[in-house]
């Protein structure tokens, strides 16, 4: 019976192990073709505009995204405040936000789903979507809270914006604000309300 067990559980690793391996052979080998996203669809992500390590990972976003799948607004910008008054996110500059499809993630979460949209072997980040919120939540608040200190503020210098990379900014998509100010009930006959 012991031995049984053993081959079963030596079985069961080599299958996780394989379909792991199989993940990563397909997310590094995949094509990165570009294809057209209807508005709807776009994912938006707010970050810390004066956030080294917000920053970062919006360039790190950036690079992954031939497709533009991801469009960024600072929290501190005045189309991303309206957002996020749109979509009623609260953040206080503690964490990042992301509206997939409408739902709002934040802290960890948000994290997790947006690194995963990516695709490819980005996608087994979701794994950790297993691990209880309050856990992941509560490392994530832990980083946020000492970024500065330990990363510092964004000087200012930035990334030279081209225009495929400006397009990426909610401030250059003021239909995706307008959906949102829509769903809200902050449009009456096609005029919003400032």
């Amino acid at each position: 019976f012991v031995l049984q067990m053993g081959f079963l559980l030596y079985s069961l690793c080599a299958i996780v192990v394989s379909f792991l391996l199989y993940a990563l052979y397909l997310g590094m080998f995949k094509k990165q073709r570009k294809r057209e996203i209807e508005v709807k669809d776009k994912v938006v992500v707010l970050f810390d505009g004066v956030c080294n390590v917000c920053n970062g990972f919006v360039n790190f976003l950036i690079d992954r995204d031939p497709d533009g799948l991801f469009v960024f607004a600072s929290q501190q910008s005045i189309v991303g405040e309206e957002y996020m008054k749109a979509k009623g996110i609260v953040t206080n500059l503690d964490t990042m936000a992301t509206v997939v499809n409408g739902k709002v993630y934040t802290h960890s979460t948000a994290f997790i789903r947006t690194v995963a949209l990516l695709g490819g072997y980005y996608e087994l980040l979701n794994l950790f979507l297993i691990i209880p919120a309050f856990l992941r939540d509560f490392g994530y608040s832990n980083f946020a809270k000492y970024r500065y200190a330990i990363f510092g503020k964004k000087e200012e210098t930035c990334r030279r914006l081209t225009a495929d990379i400006k397009r990426r900014f909610l401030e250059n998509n003021p239909e995706i604000l307008i959906i949102a100010k829509a769903e809200n009930g902050e449009i009456f006959e096609g005029k919003t309300t400032y």
